[in-house]
């Protein structure tokens, strides 16, 4: 609202405010108005002509005013609304009513009553709680027997793998109790060698970073201790695998022959010159 409608036209607070377009006809009506009282006080005046239609010249140019101004009412913005308002509200008054255009509204003093809770019917309140969770046996999915199949391979496949790898590690760690790092055996045997059953000949046998070494001290005397090389051992874990020896004749000449045993692979090596050497093809005739 413009400062000239709000010095004629003071609004108290809480009351609504008019149009516009309504303003500017009451101040126009209020205007024209003053001046034909001015025009009647004035005597010596002389009146103004008339023109064809009755009217004289200031009505017309009133009425061509009031034309102009609401030419310009329409070209001006409209009030925006707003979401809050002010009103008068007696107090004496609990309920009152205000008209908004063809909205009538009715107000209320106090805070809003407390809305009550629904009560539940008895048929809910009596039932057993085990029957929410009952439901339709013909509504429930079928599931395939493959699922069930599936379900049970994954299951022995990890029970496989898991006794596999338990296995494993329960034989290693017997081996580690028994033999060591890195594997060794050791055994005493009369194998001819400047030795004799009171003073064996002693027999250490070694796999070291997968090299198989074999030690013989003659009759326990160490000073002349011989070193038999064996095999080199190829794969995954074959660093923490144990050698062992036995000794038998393996060709008929009454001498006893070492026979070295890597898990399930055996090496023959023939008892001549009171040394070891390795057996030559077809030389083995039979290993007990």
């Amino acid at each position: 609202m413009s400062t000239r409608e709000q010095r004629d036209y003071p609004l108290s607070q809480g009351l609504p405010v008019p149009p516009r377009r309504q303003l500017a006809a009451e101040q126009e009506r209020l205007r024209r108005l003053h001046i034909r009282q001015t025009h009647q006080t004035r005597p010596g005046q002389h009146q103004q002509p008339k023109q064809g239609n009755g009217r004289t010249t200031a009505e017309s140019e009133t009425d061509e005013e009031m034309l102009n101004e609401g030419e310009y009412d329409d070209e001006w913005p409209a009030r925006l609304p707003t979401s809050a308002r002010r009103y008068n509200v007696p107090t004496d008054q609990a309920t009152w009513e205000y008209m908004q255009g063809n909205r009538r509204l009715i107000f209320h003093q106090g805070p809003p009553p407390t809305r009550q809770a629904a009560t539940q019917s008895p048929s809910r309140t009596q039932r057993p709680p085990q029957e929410a969770y009952k439901g339709d046996p013909q509504s429930r999915g079928h599931v395939h027997w493959l699922l069930f199949l599936g379900v049970g391979m994954l299951a022995m496949l990890a029970l496989w793998v898991g006794g596999s790898l338990l296995l494993t590690w329960w034989q290693v760690t017997q081996d580690d109790w028994h033999y060591g790092r890195p594997r060794t055996f050791q055994t005493d045997a009369v194998v001819g060698h400047n030795d004799s059953a009171a003073s064996p000949s002693h027999f250490i046998a070694i796999n070291l970073n997968r090299r198989v070494e074999v030690i013989e001290c003659p009759g326990g005397d160490c000073s002349h201790a011989v070193i038999y090389l064996g095999p080199i051992l190829f794969g995954d874990g074959e660093d923490v695998t144990p050698v062992t020896l036995t000794f038998q004749d393996v060709n008929g000449d009454g001498k006893p022959d070492m026979v070295i045993h890597i898990q399930d692979q055996r090496i023959v090596f023939i008892n001549e010159n009171e040394k070891f050497r390795p057996a030559k093809p077809g030389e083995v005739k039979g290993i007990s």
